[in-house]
């Protein structure tokens, strides 16, 4: 009788670990609210892990995300996720959503980029006319009107606007967002 419960309690667990696994398989990152990883899981944070102690792990992501700083050696990096947005990627290129596919799923990543753009600011011209009237502290306006009056042009060369464009913002581009810690199945 006892060993038959042993015996149910170990098939137990053997469904219990693969149902584990068939729910989240190793190399699933997902987005986790606490601040320290569940058990079976490990913080993407870059750190790197030995082949031998996560062979499940490394069998899904490999040297996607480095290769422990010595590629012939018996490391290798999980990500470094923090303070990075994820994207979704479109590997097998089906869809015209993500400009850059195809690249690679694991380990990629984009630079920080801002799209080109341009500030115009148009002005259709304008004038300074000169009008004498009454006396100044150089004489009569009439004698001014008259100076200005031998010049074809009339305009000034170079004039001033109340226009002022100045720049606002921070010091990156991002969406409004809320801070998770991402986490890696191993």
């Amino acid at each position: 009788m006892a060993k038959d419960l042993t015996d149910n309690f170990q098939d137990l667990d053997s469904r219990l670990q693969a149902l584990e696994k068939d729910m989240a398989p190793a190399g699933t990152i997902v987005a986790f609210g606490g601040a320290t990883a569940p058990a079976g899981w490990l913080i993407c944070d870059g750190q790197v892990l030995n082949k031998t102690n996560y062979p499940a792990l490394y069998g899904a992501i490999g040297e996607q995300w480095g290769d422990g700083g010595d590629a012939s050696g018996p490391q290798f990096n999980i990500p470094d996720l923090r303070g990075a947005f994820l994207r979704g990627a479109d590997p097998q290129n089906k869809t015209s959503r993500d400009p850059d596919a195809p690249r690679a799923v694991g380990g990629s990543m984009q630079p920080d980029l801002l799209k080109s753009h341009d500030h115009v600011l148009n002005d259709p011209g304008h004038i300074h006319q000169f009008t004498g009237v009454g006396n100044g502290p150089y004489g009569p306006a009439s004698v001014l009107a008259d100076e200005w009056a031998n010049y074809s042009n009339q305009y000034t060369a170079l004039a001033t606007t109340g226009v002022t464009m100045e720049k606002t913002g921070g010091a990156e581009t991002r969406p409004k967002n809320f801070a998770v810690t991402f986490v890696i199945k191993m």
